[in-house]
């Protein structure tokens, strides 16, 4: 009997093990990916978004995603990350130092020199897909850069912006004229090199403006186009140089032309820098501006061949939404405002505070620190299951991948890899 009832359990597993893999084998692989960072975006800056732009009970477009889990967001040496390394997670799959553009950690390299490591963008491109980049800050900055670049320290964007020239990404857009041109044409390269000019000799469409992006018709040559000095300047000014939405409905447009498909990274990248001067309402603002960028691509896409990815790289200033009140009082601009008070001795205070920075915060800096909570993961469309629970942030990219039917190969990759890997398991070991 215990015989018979054995083999019954091994035919059983076998029989889900066979069922599991040949539904891994028929699952579809996504035509196209849109992977959305908010940078600086955790789960109070979304919320604050929503009241900013309708109140309680409106629903954000972010909140349309059918499967949604956390990311774990440290760095191969900090507890916090910055961009830099958060953003080489999130396109290479795997954990470095603070500072790294898509380079690993030489502390994991046996001749403990970093190295250059493959990523989302790499694949897509080998595939013969179509790679865009968006977004509102320098193109040279951390999170974009890690896309198509790979240097030692974030800080050297004059030799990521040369790096352009020898990319085969098809398109970029956002700001950073300045590190493209030299300092006799008031840029910031010391090597007297103007970029721009090098990239129109290579046959390169390069708009300084959206109206330029919008008359290009076929994207038969690379797009470099940049629309301002340095960042895109902030929504709530009223002097922004160009909406999301809007460079994502060009991207779109251009990218799908591609029979193979399209890989395309969006950054609302001024979420951080909103953050990281406690500017309550600009960092709303640009939150406003992701979510209407989200709510193009869920609206204008196949979503039976496409995959739509949202997370952030880190959270900034751990910004606070304190009660109470009546709905009302926490809706529209209303939210830039305090508490009402609820009892003997409680006094007002500010509905929206942040743990550090210049402004409201309970540690004065003069710019905010980042903080090491963990930040939402959402999907949509094409494999968007896998998205789900709490994970590593370097899962996410290996999660898009294996969703287009992409695999990862670098040597370098792997290494990094397994070095974190021993870490986890060590630390395991060690608690047990």
């Amino acid at each position: 009997m215990f015989l018979k009832n054995t083999i019954w359990v091994v035919m059983c597993l076998s029989l889900t093990a066979c069922q599991l893999a040949a539904s891994r084998k028929s699952e579809k692989v996504a035509k196209n990916a849109i992977f959305f960072i908010g940078d600086g975006m955790g789960p109070a800056q979304m919320t604050a978004g929503r009241l900013y732009k309708g109140g309680s009970f409106y629903k954000m477009n972010y909140e349309k995603f059918e499967y949604t889990g956390y990311s774990k967001t440290y760095s191969s040496d900090n507890y916090t990350t910055d961009s830099a390394a958060g953003a080489t997670a999130l396109a290479a799959g795997v954990k470095s130092y603070n500072g790294s553009i898509s380079m690993s950690d030489p502390k994991w390299e046996k001749d403990n020199q970093a190295k250059e490591l493959q990523t989302l963008a790499d694949l897509a491109k080998a595939q013969g897909k179509s790679v865009g980049i968006i977004t509102t800050t320098r193109i040279t900055h951390a999170t974009p850069a890690c896309y198509f670049a790979h240097v030692l320290n974030r800080d050297s964007e004059s030799e990521i912006a040369q790096q352009v020239l020898d990319s085969d990404v098809d398109l970029w857009m956002g700001g950073g004229r300045n590190h493209f041109l030299p300092k006799s044409m008031g840029g910031k390269r010391t090597d007297g090199r103007n970029i721009l000019n090098i990239m129109k000799e290579k046959g390169a469409y390069v708009p300084s403006t959206l109206e330029g992006i919008k008359k290009i018709r076929k994207l038969d040559h690379q797009v470099l186009a940049l629309f301002s000095d340095s960042h895109i300047g902030y929504k709530q000014s009223g002097q922004s140089e160009a909406k999301l939405d809007d460079m994502v409905k060009e991207a779109i447009r251009l990218l799908s032309q591609n029979p193979k498909g399209y890989f395309l990274l969006v950054e609302g990248g001024r979420v951080d820098h909103a953050s990281h001067i406690n500017h309550e309402e600009r960092m709303m603002t640009e939150m406003v501006d992701l979510d209407n960028a989200i709510g193009y691509a869920m609206d204008n896409v196949n979503l039976r061949d496409t995959l739509i990815v949202l997370t952030a790289d880190h959270e900034t200033a751990g910004v606070a939404i304190s009660g109470y009140g009546p709905h009302e009082s926490a809706e529209g601009k209303s939210i830039l405002g305090k508490t009402i008070p609820r009892g003997k001795g409680e006094t007002s205070r500010p509905i929206l505070s942040w743990a550090t920075g210049p402004g409201q915060s309970l540690s004065n800096m003069h710019s905010a620190a980042h903080t090491a909570v963990d930040v939402p993961i959402g999907a949509i469309g094409v494999g968007a299951f896998r998205f789900t629970g709490w994970m590593d942030n370097t899962q996410i990219s290996l999660r898009i991948a294996d969703v287009m039917g992409l695999n990862f190969t670098s040597k370098v990759n792997e290494n990094s890899k397994q070095m974190l890997s021993k870490l986890h398991d060590k630390k395991s070991i060690e608690k047990n």
